[in-house]
């Protein structure tokens, strides 16, 4: 599959992440909310992948692993932002060690989350912990986190369907969920 196909049929995946401005210089990786496509493109290092006239999609890693990332502009200004750990060949159950290398890494920089879950959908394998990524695998298990900064809310999840698994961390404006007519729809699963 090209690389515009997945980018977009992550984007139909339907995650929902949202964040906003904090008390820090910026909200995400030296960028603020509402900054340009431009500002944001001459502000990111990372290896640049894809662009269109609402996306920036880079390649890069974080906490060892990884992945791409995202910006997404409404208008020109940068709205939402996140990391998608892209599928690789390990057992079911190594995705909850890159979801807990992801949640470290989250928790070094915004403390520990307000929310940490597991969410059962089918209970059918909630008692064989060696079965919990293939639960994950199916769609029976996700695992979030959820950060609330002043600005930003930080969303890490690991889900999956259709024996794929899935794992990202978004950023959005904190009251985009109230404000961008997309954010209860779009962005990456997450």
């Amino acid at each position: 599959m090209g690389r515009k196909s997945w980018f977009w049929g992550i984007l139909l995946c339907g995650l929902i992440i949202g964040s906003a401005a904090s008390g820090k210089a910026s909200d995400f990786r030296g960028n603020r909310w509402g900054g340009s496509m431009k500002q944001v493109a001459q502000q990111e290092r990372a290896e640049l992948e894809f662009r269109d006239d609402q996306s920036l999609f880079y390649r890069t890693r974080v906490a060892g692993l990884n992945c791409y990332l995202i910006y997404q502009f409404d208008r020109n200004q940068l709205y939402q932002a996140g990391y998608i750990i892209p599928p690789r060949n390990r057992n079911l159950n190594g995705c909850f060690q890159d979801y807990q290398k992801l949640l470290r890494y989250l928790v070094a920089d915004y403390g520990e989350p307000q929310e940490n879950q597991a969410l059962w959908s089918d209970n059918a394998l909630r008692d064989q912990p060696e079965k919990y990524g293939m639960a994950v695998s199916l769609g029976h298990l996700a695992r979030q986190a959820i950060w609330y900064t002043p600005g930003t809310v930080i969303r890490l999840r690991l889900w999956g369907e259709n024996r794929q698994i899935n794992l990202g961390a978004g950023f959005f404006r904190r009251t985009q969920e109230e404000t961008h007519p997309h954010s209860k729809t779009v962005f990456f699963g997450i």
